[in-house]
């Protein structure tokens, strides 16, 4: 549910991400920023990352269990994973618990 404010709770947030993929194949790409966090790459942490026409990929190893999600770019075949509390902003929204 988006508000007044521009604000949109997490919980729809990842509703929308699970909506990424059509049926048919086509996509329903969205924008998305966060905040980078890795145990194994310290340097990284911190850093803000805004992903544009991304859409919701599966990835090699559970990552609901931890809490993350895997987000593909179709342009550029790229994968990257985000941890879901570390999300910022969705579609121009802030994200908000």
């Amino acid at each position: 549910m988006i508000t007044t404010d521009n604000t949109i709770r997490l919980a729809e947030v990842l509703r929308s991400m699970e909506e990424s993929h059509n049926p048919d194949g086509s996509y329903n790409p969205f924008n998305i920023t966060f905040v980078k966090y890795s145990q194994f790459k310290k340097k990284e942490n911190g850093k803000i990352v805004s992903l544009k026409n991304v859409v919701k990929c599966g990835l090699p190893f559970n990552v609901k269990e931890n809490m993350q999600r895997g987000l593909y770019n179709p342009a550029t075949d790229e994968k990257k994973t985000v941890n879901i509390w570390l999300i910022i902003e969705f579609n121009g929204f802030k994200v908000v618990w």
